[in-house]
This record gives C-alpha cells, structure tokens and sequence, in this order.
C-alpha cells in the first residue's frame, strides 16, 4: 500500500460522490472511454433531481469545499449541480477520476462486468478483458490525493467520480491490503460519502 495511507491523519477531509442516473446506466452499458463518455450519456432528468436531492442534504457539511470531478460528461454534470447548490466558484475535472476503463466490454451490456470482477478476485494487478486493473485504478487515485495533500491544508474537497473508482478509493482508505471493490458495499447513483482512514484489513 502507498506510504500515504500509512498515516493517522491527512491534511484535508475528503468526501466522494458518485454521479446521479446517467443515460448509460438506463441503456444497460458499460460506458467507460473517453471517446464515448466525454461528450455523451450525461445525465438523465433522474439523475439530476437525484444529485439535487444528494447535495441539499449534505450542504451544511460541505462549507466552502473544493470540488474535483471526472471530466466525463455524467460526472462533470453531477459536478456543476453540486457547484451551483454549494455556492463554489469553480470546479477542477481530471482524467485521474474517471471511470475504470473496461477494455474490451465497451458499449456491452452491463451485465459483463462482473467478467473483469472474476479476475480482480485473483489479483488486482490482472487486466480482464483489457481492462484498467485494480492496481491502477489505485495509482491514479493515490497520485490525485497526494497532489491535493500537497496543495491544500484543512479543506473539505469533494471527489466526484464512478462507481468502480469509488469504491476502490474506499478500499484504500479502510486500509485494505487488496482494495478489491466487491469487498466495498455498492455506491448508488448520487450517494455521498464521508471518507475516513482506517488501519483495518
């Protein structure tokens, strides 16, 4: 595990939400590349009422937070109603947020992930199907919140990502030796969560 999580305490409080219904969640597919996600399957009109519903419950939490988003176009949705709701200036995308890349089930039925979930079982280094491994979903999201430690001190910062990214970076936190993200209780659509540190495995 990353030296970063070894530590009793960060300099910031995080906490991560998952965009709201998004077009691609009603169609049943795995959307994941930048070439079908960035412009395409936003949110539906759920999913934003969702996202409202999410953030108008949490607001008193999050006084004057930063926002960083996947620049995918149902994230950077999520994260603009959560801007407007919050009152923040701006919001930061990065590619470092998005979803996993599912390699091969791109565009196939949803009912495929758990063909790449069978291979996470046995490492989280394996790419099934050509798909982004767990490890490196991990790299990406550690090199994110080593760059924000640095950066800031004392803030509240939303993460506004994916399930399987979601889900892996509370692995993570809780201190798990293998993050594997079916250990993780699913993240619903628009679910906010306060992120802590733990050292159990």
């Amino acid at each position: 595990m990353n030296k970063l999580f070894k530590v009793k305490h960060l300099n910031n409080q995080y906490y991560i939400l998952r965009h709201g219904q998004s077009k691609a969640n009603v169609l049943g597919l795995i959307v994941s590349q930048p070439k079908n996600a960035l412009n395409k399957f936003g949110l539906t009109p759920i999913g934003r009422k969702q996202v409202v519903k999410s953030i108008s419950r949490v607001k008193l939490l999050l006084n004057d937070p930063i926002i960083y988003s996947s620049d995918f176009l149902r994230t950077k949705q999520t994260a603009q109603i959560a801007q407007k709701i919050l009152k923040v200036k701006k919001i930061t995308l990065t590619p470092l947020l998005r979803e996993r890349n599912f390699g091969q089930l791109e565009l196939t039925s949803h009912v495929n992930y758990p063909k790449v979930w069978v291979y996470d079982r046995q490492s989280p280094r394996l790419h099934g199907h050509g798909a982004e491994s767990v490890a490196e979903v991990i790299k990406r999201l550690i090199k994110l919140i080593g760059r924000l430690e640095k950066k800031y001190q004392g803030r509240k910062i939303l993460l506004v990502s994916h399930g399987d990214p979601l889900k892996i970076l509370r692995g993570v936190f809780k201190g798990l030796k293998n993050p594997f993200v079916r250990r993780i209780k699913e993240i619903a659509v628009a679910q906010f969560i306060r992120l802590s540190l733990s050292s159990k495995n």
